[in-house]
């Protein structure tokens, strides 16, 4: 296990922090293990397949800001569940996820992972150098 890690380089820099924030969201966290891969390990094969939105000015700065925010809370140690919550209902949004739909994942979620309770976003295993 120790010689296998993930690593997404995308072309435009700019977009780091929306990918980031839609790849660590409940939806896609869902999508990946119930459809593409059911295993602990995403193969990059499967980070292919996963749906991204292109997003409006609005919707992908909404995305940036909270992503941001999330990673200055973390980096000061501090807690940010308000905007995880905000984060993933935006990607919901995003992805047009009628309110049952959005009761299936939640339950999928908590039926997954019940040691949890609920999905945090974990941005330490995005390899990201704080400077």
């Amino acid at each position: 296990f120790s010689d296998k890690g993930s690593l997404i380089l995308p072309v435009n820099e700019t977009i780091n922090n929306y990918l980031i924030g839609l790849l660590c969201s409940k939806y896609i966290r869902y999508l990946t293990k119930s459809f593409l891969q059911h295993t602990v390990m995403t193969e990059i094969d499967v980070i292919r397949q996963i749906p991204i939105v292109v997003p409006t000015d609005k919707e992908f700065d909404q995305v940036t800001e909270f992503v941001n925010q999330i990673i200055n809370l973390k980096k000061e140690k501090k807690s940010f569940d308000d905007l995880e919550q905000k984060l993933n209902d935006k990607v919901y949004e995003l992805y047009s996820v009628s309110d049952m739909d959005r009761a299936e994942v939640e339950t999928w979620l908590k039926r997954r992972y019940p040691n949890l309770g609920r999905q945090k976003v974990d941005l330490d295993t995005t390899n990201l150098d704080f400077v």
